[in-house]
């Protein structure tokens, strides 16, 4: 084995510790497999994915779960599975494979590749009645499903409350009578879907809650909407999907969505004859499935690609139900007013419905690649000659790479960023090699494939699901942190996608399922893309300042070695260059040649450590991220993305909410407040938006004079 490799002298640790058999049984034969060197770990071949290999990727899988299968959360987790799920994985930890399971075809099993068939048991079968937590409440007329004084917690545990009421909509008109009596009792309303915003974006205690998802789904673990058949939605207003054609432009369709329309919904949609018949897509969206349109477009979230903005950018229309219970709309007919509107928080009202752009589909050529970290986006050249990186990343490029081997990877990587359609990096802790996730599309469907396919699917489902058990047992946690973040990021690394392969847009843009079923801590900044020019340089003459973009991904790994200790970023770091975006409080704005979107990324046992690792550790990289400056010397305007982890963070030594109303959005929440202040005139609105639609947050990001 490699004796510079990180990842190398921590799998020699594990495997020499001297009680590793009595403390942690089976972890040997884990590690083992996770070490080529020590494993008979076949080589992919051609084709989407060798069986042999995918063979040991399942053994991989199923001897780490079963690390855990004798733990009492493992047992309790077991139990929440439906029968039929429960039996799958009991076949699978007895040895059958996932084509032996799903009762594959040979041809599926040879390839890992089908039609897109869900394999689920029904939809709901997995979840209690509702009626077992909601109760009947009379609005006026009509009769509301509601749920009194439960506990309200996020996907990522970081916000409690405990709302008055509850409610599970399916209509228009149950939010009408909703925000009327909430008007009349002088209460806030605030709506959630799958709850996956970190930051304090929902309700309060003793408020109004509006929930588009019903409670089980987005409070119980697992999920099964990347598994489940088609749900039956009918009655629910919010789970309209329409596509309209631009009858002036044979490229561009307009799609409307309701709210609680997940990715996975509109994926399959988008892709069954008779319904979308893979005609059209959306260009760019977040890589999870399990989020509502509602919950994704809010906060302003994005994709990946310098040609790309955020999904808020594309929102031609946004109905809501207003402080006066009216159902309304802003749309492009009133394009400055949108910019507001269309990523607003939800302080405009509860969203109903949101309309985008769409495109003609596309076909992603998919060219997954694993390249040695020091290649993958290489380190300032300053950075190797004042010899900054880790010992031993540094010893490793000293004997494996030259000055015009890192100059050529350096250029490889300038040309992935600025010339694909789709561009992302991860690295997972102590990993010698990256992943690389940047590919082209093209308009042409031939060869072009489903993936993943039902027996992939499956495994990334059982992936993150046996990932998010293992973190939360006794047995892991025990583990030293080091040995955690390895562990975990070998399994990732040795579950991502190996071959290249033709599929279309939207599964591309998805191509992990299951990803709800882990929780996370996840803590990003929006990093304009300087000009490697000063400002009096014409813009037409400008070039990007990648270096800078390099020295943040390095900043990133100097910082999670110098924490070996905690390992407090034990999943991991991923990038993704974007462009700008029009959208007033988007952290994209006024990113002219772009922004590279950074994140570390954490599981539950870190996140959760008395110590305040993941704290102090976000501290430490918001420190370091936010002094970075253009060719003028000025300081660049960077900005967190505001559904994720930031808020409790300082911004150079100031409480960060207030540096975002002083600074970073100086100019922009006053003109964001103007354009709702002018859409409320329009609708007459009193003066009643802070009070129906905000919460503690935005009281003092946005309306704080």
């Amino acid at each position: 084995m490699d004796e510079d490799s990180t990842h190398n002298k921590i799998i020699k640790e594990i495997l020499e510790y001297e009680n590793l058999d009595t403390e942690f049984p089976g972890l040997r034969e884990v590690v083992k497999l996770l070490t080529p060197a020590l494993s008979e770990r076949p080589t992919p071949t051609d084709g989407l994915l060798d069986r042999n290999y995918k063979g040991w990727v399942e053994k991989v899988i199923r001897n780490a779960i079963k690390l855990v299968e004798y733990t009492p959360e493992f047992k309790n987790a077991r139990a929440q599975l439906d029968e039929a799920t429960r039996e799958k994985l009991d076949q699978f930890l007895n040895g059958k494979s996932i084509a032996e399971v799903l009762h594959a075809t040979k041809a599926e099993d040879e390839y890992y590749r089908d039609a897109a068939t869900p394999i689920g048991a029904p939809a709901l079968e997995h979840f209690k009645k509702l009626s077992e937590r909601l109760e009947l409440v009379q609005l006026d007329d009509t009769q509301l499903q509601a749920a009194t004084n439960v506990e309200f917690h996020n996907w990522g545990l970081t916000v409690k409350n405990t709302p008055a009421k509850t409610f599970v909509v399916k209509t228009v008109d149950e939010v009408i009578k909703i925000v009327t009596d909430a008007k009349e009792n002088k209460q806030r309303v605030r709506a959630a879907g799958y709850r996956h915003t970190w930051g304090d974006m929902f309700s309060q205690d003793n408020e109004v809650l509006i929930s588009m998802l019903d409670i089980e789904t987005v409070t119980k673990l697992p999920d099964f909407a990347s598994i489940e058949k088609d749900p039956d939605y009918s009655g629910n207003e919010f789970k309209k999907i329409e596509m309209k054609e631009d009858l002036g432009n044979p490229s561009l369709a307009f799609l409307t969505v309701g709210a609680a329309v997940t990715n996975e919904d509109f994926r399959r949609w988008a892709l069954t004859a008779g319904k979308g018949n893979s005609e059209w897509t959306l260009p760019i969206n977040v890589i999870m499935v399990e989020i509502t349109f509602g919950g994704s477009n809010a906060p302003i979230c994005h994709g990946a690609g310098l040609r790309s903005h955020t999904l808020s950018d594309l929102v031609t229309e946004i109905q809501y139900v207003n402080a006066k219970g009216e159902h309304k709309s802003t749309n492009f007919m009133d394009p400055e007013l949108l910019k507001a509107a269309a990523g607003c928080f939800g302080l405009l009202g509860i969203v109903t419905f949101i309309t985008f752009k769409v495109d003609r589909m596309t076909y992603a050529l998919l060219d997954p690649k694993r390249i040695d970290l020091l290649l993958a986006i290489p380190p300032p050249q300053s950075y190797i000659d004042d010899r900054k990186l880790p010992t031993d990343l540094q010893n490793r490029l000293d004997k494996k790479y030259s000055k015009d081997a890192i100059q050529g990877a350096t250029k490889a990587f300038i040309d992935a960023a600025e010339k694909n359609y789709y561009a992302e990096w991860f690295w997972f802790p102590y990993q010698d090699d990256a992943f690389v996730n940047c590919w082209d599309n093209t308009l042409d469907p031939k060869d072009a494939i489903n993936y993943p396919g039902r027996l992939e699917t499956f495994l990334q489902w059982l992936f993150n699901w046996g990932g998010g058990v293992l973190n939360d047992t006794w047995f892991f946690r025990k583990f030293p942190p080091k040995w955690q973040a390895t562990i975990i990021g070998t399994l990732a690394m040795a579950t991502m996608p190996r071959n290249k392969v033709k599929t279309q847009l939207i599964n591309a843009l998805h191509f992990r399922r299951g990803v709800q079923n882990m929780r996370v801590g996840d803590f990003e900044l929006n990093i304009p893309i300087p000009a490697k020019e000063k400002s009096n340089v014409p813009s037409k003459s400008k070039s990007h300042n990648w270096e800078l973009v390099q020295q943040a991904w390095w900043d990133a790994i100097i910082a999670m070695y110098d924490d070996m200790k905690h390992c407090s970023a034990r999943i991991a770091l991923e990038m993704r260059v974007t462009g700008d975006s029009a959208i007033i409080m988007a952290p994209q704005y006024g990113n002219t040649l772009g922004t590279a979107s950074i994140e570390v990324i954490t599981s539950m046992p870190a996140v959760e450590d008395p110590g305040k690792i993941w704290p102090n550790f976000k501290q430490r990289l918001a420190n370091t991220w936010l002094e970075y400056r253009d060719a003028d010397g000025e300081l660049l305007n960077s900005r967190p993305h505001l559904a994720k982890e930031w808020l409790g963070t300082k911004a150079h030594g100031q409480d960060w909410v207030d540096y975002l109303r002083q600074n970073s959005y100086e100019g922009r929440i006053p003109e964001f407040r103007a354009a709702l202040e002018k859409i409320w005139d329009r609708e007459g609105v009193p003066d009643d938006l802070q009070k129906m639609f905000s919460n503690p947050l935005f009281d003092k990001l946005i309306f704080a004079k």
